[in-house]
């Protein structure tokens, strides 16, 4: 079966996939720990305990895994560079270039708010869309609900909330 015929996931199958991500990260930063721990001194310029360092680990892994994951979101919704650091919060060209080669300790809190938002678009897209390919072209489409604008133009304003509240609106309701 090719991509464009693929079928949706339910509810349970992207809840299980979440949950295995979960026992990864959680698992990636015991040993990341751990490793730190055995390599002698710490790099840091202060001591930790064994909880700040695993704290700095937790965040580290959090924002290079949120950057893989949007940057392939936003590849495959096919955006330009100054599309993505707008979404992004506009950042300076070094810190651009450290997110997009994954060089980059910890995010500021606006940019995985915004990251959040472009991930719950994302998952609202393939819930709504029987196609990765119409779920992907989506964001560029005009729109009725948003006075014809396209969805990404909507969030190139800003309002990543306000794309997130109405794609949100149009997903099945998985409570049964």
């Amino acid at each position: 079966m090719s991509d464009s015929q693929s079928r949706q996931p339910t509810v349970q199958e992207i809840r299980e996939a979440h949950q295995r991500e979960s026992d990864c990260i959680s698992e990636a930063i015991r040993i990341a720990t751990v490793d730190q721990l055995q390599s002698g001194p710490s790099i840091f310029t202060n001591d930790l305990t064994i909880e700040e360092l695993q704290e700095k680990q937790r965040t580290r892994l959090v924002s290079m895994t949120a950057l893989k994951g949007v940057f392939r979101i936003f590849d495959a919704w096919k955006l330009e560079d100054e599309q993505v650091r707008c979404l992004l919060g506009k950042p300076d060209d070094k810190t651009f270039a450290n997110m997009r080669g994954g060089a980059i300790w910890s995010l500021p809190h606006d940019t995985l708010i915004r990251i959040s938002y472009v991930f719950g678009i994302y998952k609202a897209l393939r819930i709504i869309f029987p196609t990765e390919d119409r779920a992907n072209a989506w964001p560029k489409k005009p729109n009725g609900a948003f006075d014809g604008a396209s969805a990404l133009d909507v969030m190139l304003e800003g309002r990543l909330a306000d794309v997130r509240r109405y794609l949100d609106s149009q997903c099945p309701d998985d409570s049964d």
